[in-house]
């Protein structure tokens, strides 16, 4: 039998369980399902958001944070320019700026004081989660919705990985209705690597 042994604790019992070769196939069914619940009016909302002339600003805590990082390099790649909120170097956020604010729980109080910044500023706030009753949400002039379950994963891995492939996969559309070469994104990566 090949695999491993998965443990974790839950109110202080651990629980252990082995996890067979088929972890990818369950991982990518996963997050295929979920990824066919998103609406196309939310893959036209970003699209939207991408081509709007104006700043776009990203905030997210934890691995959601990480995420918006991997966004705010593409739309960088893209021409675009963008921002990660709470760093030394951000502007400050203003009228005809958006700021896209990405968090499962919608309660994270970091992206909570980010999007009340933002919209007090006069900003479009667009939130990404799955929960779109949440605090979060009801600041938001836009709620995109992403699945965070039925999951056999681990907390928010599932909302994360279907956040970033979402993400990715809009950067490309826009790309490929736009028509912007690969080459012409690379000449905007950075060389300081």
């Amino acid at each position: 039998m090949t695999g491993f042994l998965l443990s974790w604790y839950h109110k202080n019992k651990e629980i252990s369980v082995l996890v067979e070769g088929k972890s990818m196939e369950i991982i990518l069914k996963e997050i295929n399902r979920a990824l066919a619940r998103v609406k196309e009016e939310d893959w036209q909302t970003l699209g939207q958001l991408i081509a709007k002339p104006g700043r776009i600003f990203v905030a997210g805590a934890g691995r959601s944070g990480m995420i918006g990082r991997c966004f705010a390099i593409r739309l960088r790649h893209l021409g675009k320019e963008s921002y990660v909120a709470g760093e030394s170097i951000c502007p400050p956020v203003g009228k005809k700026d958006t700021l896209v604010v990405i968090s499962c729980s919608g309660k994270t109080k970091s992206t909570l004081g980010f999007a009340q910044t933002a919209a007090l500023a006069g900003s479009r706030v667009v939130t990404i989660t799955a929960h779109p009753d949440s605090p979060l949400a009801s600041l938001a002039h836009q709620v995109i919705f992403i699945p965070e379950g039925p999951s056999r994963q681990f907390a928010h891995s599932l909302f994360e990985q279907v956040a970033f492939l979402f993400l990715e996969a809009s950067i490309q559309r826009y790309r490929c209705a736009q028509r912007i070469p690969t080459r012409l994104m690379a000449r905007r990566h950075t060389n300081l690597e």
